[in-house]
């Protein structure tokens, strides 16, 4: 059957060709039904007796039928008009089945995909001719939704799946609402951002400078405070810098006393035979019974041209009734002849004088005599080769008696000065001075400067002795 063209003219009898109606969806393809058309037997054929089977008949080659020659008086057909034919029956001999069925298939594909197709109704064309719109969502007349089950992991592993294998890119939600978030897609979105951008950089700012603002109001506050009161800090840290000095110079010399002590005593050993020396002398005299007695007094005070020296009672007792034995002051080779002048047998004290004159001992002060308890002294000999021997030791007790202190007093010193590591007078040593009544062992007694002023000196003016003229009217 040849096709009709823009020059075939149409009979006014022909029908229109009409759609068939759509073959019930199926999970197969349905097959294609032909029917058989009856050809008319050409020229020199004869046709078949009726209630015979015709013999088949082999099919004409398959050929394109050439275009018709036109008529005579009328033009050629154009390009277009060849085209048209050509499309007008390549659309007829198309299947139109095969192609309803593949719309359909491709329809129901896409409705598993709702998230790469808008939900937009889908329209088609039925048997009748008829286009039918169709749409996923169903109507709703009421009552409960449908249950909206949630796709489980195997169905979304199975859907993206398949979107991959058609050709689509997967694209994480995240990022999409991230960007979104992130970057606005509007003119006006855009504004706002910067706007707020620009908002939010002012109170920023206003909030940076307002604390800058306050810290500094601080910072000068406290710099304020620091200046109006720099005058009683400083003077609160004098006195604490003052009483720490005091403190640690306290603790200092506590610690350095030991050292001290041992030091003054070495130096007193070495130095005050050497200091002192030129003021003792040993005495030399005889008791009731003519022997020789020995011992030592010290210088200390000027008495009519001459010195008196002060020594023990115990050693010139012999003196005390006329006649009386001669004493003598002996330094080395020098003998000087002296005569007893006073005495205080109470506290073992006599003042012998002599014409000749001598360097005498500075007496201690009264602060030095308050502090003797515990200091070092030394009972001072006139023997020796420095012309004097000294024997440490160390005040423990001061009393209205005297002194009690632990120098080791032998026979060469009775009588001798006791002198500070000053060389200054502090006492008179004796063997034979006990106040108490008994022996004291290692620790001795000694007469202090109240006890040798108190009788044989007058301390108001230490340069002229007290005399005994009553007691020894031949002195």
């Amino acid at each position: 059957m040849t096709p009709p063209t823009a020059n075939t003219p149409v009979r006014p009898d022909a029908k229109k060709p009409v759609l068939r109606d759509r073959p019930p969806t199926t999970g197969k393809r349905p097959p294609v039904k032909t029917r058989a058309v009856p050809q008319r037997p050409s020229a020199g054929q004869v046709p078949p007796a009726p209630g015979r089977a015709t013999p088949p008949t082999p099919p004409p080659p398959m050929s394109v039928a050439s275009p018709p020659s036109p008529s005579p008086g009328t033009s050629p057909p154009s390009r277009v008009d060849e085209a048209k034919r050509w499309i007008a029956q390549i659309v007829t001999a198309l299947p139109l089945d095969r192609v309803r069925a593949a719309a359909r298939s491709w329809v129901r594909k896409a409705r598993r995909v709702p998230l790469l197709f808008k939900r937009s109704p889908i329209a088609f064309r039925d048997g009748n001719d008829a286009i039918t719109t169709t749409s996923k969502r169903k109507k709703r007349t009421g009552g409960v939704a449908p249950v909206v089950r949630p796709p489980t992991y195997l169905s979304r592993l199975r859907q993206g799946r398949l979107l991959e294998r058609k050709g689509f890119v997967p694209l994480s939600p995240g990022r999409v609402k991230r960007r979104h978030r992130i970057l606005p897609r509007t003119a006006i979105g855009i504004s706002f951002m910067l706007l707020s951008m620009g908002v939010g950089a002012a109170f920023t700012g206003a909030g940076f400078y307002a604390y800058y603002d306050n810290r500094l109001a601080a910072n000068e506050a406290e710099i304020a405070r620091f200046v109006e009161g720099f005058d009683a800090q400083f003077v609160d840290a004098s006195e604490s810098l003052n009483q720490l000095r005091g403190d640690s110079l306290d603790q200092i010399r506590r610690e350095l006393q030991p050292l001290g002590e041992y030091v003054s005593e070495q130096n007193g050993v070495v130095n005050l035979p050497a200091q002192v020396g030129h003021s003792v002398y040993q005495l030399r005299t005889t008791d009731h019974n003519g022997r020789v007695v020995a011992g030592s007094a010290a210088a200390v005070a000027d008495h009519r041209g001459g010195t008196a020296l002060v020594t023990s009672y115990s050693l010139v007792k012999a003196g005390t009734i006329s006649p009386g034995p001669g004493i003598e002051l002996v330094k080395g080779d020098e003998v000087i002849l002296a005569t007893l002048w006073s005495w205080d047998a109470e506290r073992d004290l006599a003042l012998v004088v002599t014409e000749v004159s001598l360097p005498r001992l500075t007496f201690a002060t009264n602060s030095e005599q308050v502090e003797l308890v515990g200091a070092r002294v030394f009972a001072m000999s006139g023997t020796g080769g420095q012309g004097a021997t000294a024997s440490p030791g160390t005040v423990l007790d001061r009393s209205a008696v005297g002194l009690q202190h632990t120098a080791v007093v032998g026979t060469m010193f009775n009588g001798g000065p006791l002198v500070n590591s000053e060389g200054e007078l502090v006492g008179v040593a004796s063997t034979t001075y006990s106040p108490l009544g008994v022996d004291g062992g290692d620790v001795s007694f000694a007469a202090d400067l109240d006890g040798v002023c108190a009788k044989l000196l007058n301390c108001a003016d230490p340069a002229e002795p007290e005399s005994k003229d009553e007691e020894n009217p031949e002195g």
